[in-house]
């Protein structure tokens, strides 16, 4: 009974990796079938469905090192035009303060000229 036991719970958590691999599986990753008909056979088939899923339909490591590749890429794409825009962003609010700051200067000439005017007239 013990072992009987034993073999069934074994069976058991390899279904359930089975069924959780395959639907954590990107639908691009997967091969041969499509990734509901991959679920299905996982499902209704445990032990059988669970070994050609992990021999014909999971992905193969290249695969996911290039998916993660291309992930990888595609996020330092993104971070790099977070950063051109943070710097753009930047250069105006720079420019921005700087303007003012010639205004303010142009702004105190003309009122130093106009006091001059008016204590000399």
């Amino acid at each position: 009974m013990g072992l009987q036991l034993v073999v069934v719970v074994f069976v058991a958590l390899a279904w359930l990796a089975a069924v959780i691999d395959v639907a954590r599986t990107e639908r691009g990753l997967v091969r041969s079938l499509s990734k509901a008909v991959w679920l299905t056979v996982a499902v209704l088939v445990p032990v059988l469905g669970g070994v050609a899923w992990l021999v014909a339909g999971r992905p193969t490591r290249s695969q996911k090192d290039l998916r993660r590749g291309m992930l990888l890429a595609e996020w330092e794409h993104d971070e790099q035009e977070r950063k051109q825009e943070l710097r753009d962003r930047i250069d105006r609010e720079t420019g921005a303060r700087r303007r003012e700051a010639q205004l303010r200067l142009i702004e105190g000439e003309i009122a130093r000229r106009e006091a001059k005017k008016s204590s000399s007239g």
